[in-house]
Protein backbone atom coordinates (compact mmCIF):
# COMPACT_ATOMS: atom_id res chain seq x y z
CA UNK A 1 0.00 0.00 0.00
CA UNK A 2 1.49 3.42 -0.63
CA UNK A 3 1.65 5.90 2.05
CA UNK A 4 -1.25 8.91 1.45
CA UNK A 5 0.17 12.49 3.44
CA UNK A 6 -2.33 13.62 5.69
CA UNK A 7 -2.93 17.36 5.65
CA UNK A 8 -2.30 16.59 9.72
CA UNK A 9 0.94 17.36 10.98
CA UNK A 10 0.57 14.99 13.43
CA UNK A 11 1.54 12.63 11.15
CA UNK A 12 5.25 13.67 10.12
CA UNK A 13 5.51 14.08 13.37
CA UNK A 14 4.77 10.44 14.77
CA UNK A 15 7.16 8.85 11.59
CA UNK A 16 9.74 11.58 12.77
CA UNK A 17 9.47 9.98 16.40
CA UNK A 18 9.61 6.37 14.90
CA UNK A 19 12.89 7.37 12.80
CA UNK A 20 14.09 8.26 16.12
CA UNK A 21 13.22 5.55 18.35
CA UNK A 22 14.83 3.50 15.46
CA UNK A 23 17.79 5.45 15.49
CA UNK A 24 18.09 5.06 19.48
CA UNK A 25 17.66 1.78 19.48
CA UNK A 26 20.44 1.04 16.95
CA UNK A 27 22.97 3.24 18.78
CA UNK A 28 22.67 0.83 21.39
CA UNK A 29 24.43 -2.36 19.64
CA UNK A 30 26.47 -0.41 18.19
CA UNK A 31 28.21 1.12 21.64
CA UNK A 32 27.97 -2.46 23.17
CA UNK A 33 30.01 -3.63 20.53
CA UNK A 34 32.72 -1.00 20.19
CA UNK A 35 32.73 -1.19 23.78
CA UNK A 36 33.99 -5.03 23.85
CA UNK A 37 36.30 -3.80 20.87
CA UNK A 38 37.87 -1.06 22.89
CA UNK A 39 38.13 -3.13 26.13
CA UNK A 40 39.45 -6.10 24.37
CA UNK A 41 42.38 -3.56 22.45
CA UNK A 42 43.17 -2.40 25.74
CA UNK A 43 43.34 -5.77 27.61
CA UNK A 44 44.99 -7.13 24.71
CA UNK A 45 47.88 -5.01 25.03
CA UNK A 46 48.53 -4.23 28.26
CA UNK A 47 48.85 -7.90 28.81
CA UNK A 48 51.75 -7.73 25.83
CA UNK A 49 52.99 -5.06 27.57
CA UNK A 50 53.08 -6.59 31.04
CA UNK A 51 53.23 -10.59 29.88
CA UNK A 52 49.98 -11.19 32.60
CA UNK A 53 47.99 -12.57 29.30
CA UNK A 54 44.93 -13.08 29.70
CA UNK A 55 43.46 -11.79 32.81
CA UNK A 56 44.00 -8.00 31.64
CA UNK A 57 41.93 -8.72 28.50
CA UNK A 58 38.97 -10.37 30.61
CA UNK A 59 39.02 -7.53 32.88
CA UNK A 60 38.96 -4.72 30.48
CA UNK A 61 36.78 -6.51 28.16
CA UNK A 62 34.18 -7.37 31.17
CA UNK A 63 34.77 -3.79 32.66
CA UNK A 64 33.65 -1.78 29.30
CA UNK A 65 31.10 -4.35 28.56
CA UNK A 66 28.99 -4.00 31.76
CA UNK A 67 30.06 0.17 31.87
CA UNK A 68 28.24 0.15 28.41
CA UNK A 69 25.31 -1.88 29.57
CA UNK A 70 24.64 0.07 32.36
CA UNK A 71 25.22 3.27 30.24
CA UNK A 72 22.91 1.98 27.79
CA UNK A 73 20.33 0.88 30.62
CA UNK A 74 20.30 4.57 31.92
CA UNK A 75 19.58 6.23 28.57
CA UNK A 76 16.78 3.98 27.86
CA UNK A 77 15.09 5.04 30.69
CA UNK A 78 16.00 8.73 30.54
CA UNK A 79 14.50 8.92 26.65
CA UNK A 80 11.69 6.47 26.57
CA UNK A 81 10.61 5.63 30.01
CA UNK A 82 10.71 8.62 32.79
CA UNK A 83 8.99 11.21 29.52
CA UNK A 84 6.13 9.02 29.33
CA UNK A 85 5.59 8.42 33.25
CA UNK A 86 5.94 11.93 34.01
Amino acid sequence: MAYIPNNNGDEENKDKSVYKQLFNASTVGMALVSGMLVGGAIGYFLDKWLGTSPWLLFIFLCFLLVYKCIQNTCLFLFLFIIPYIF
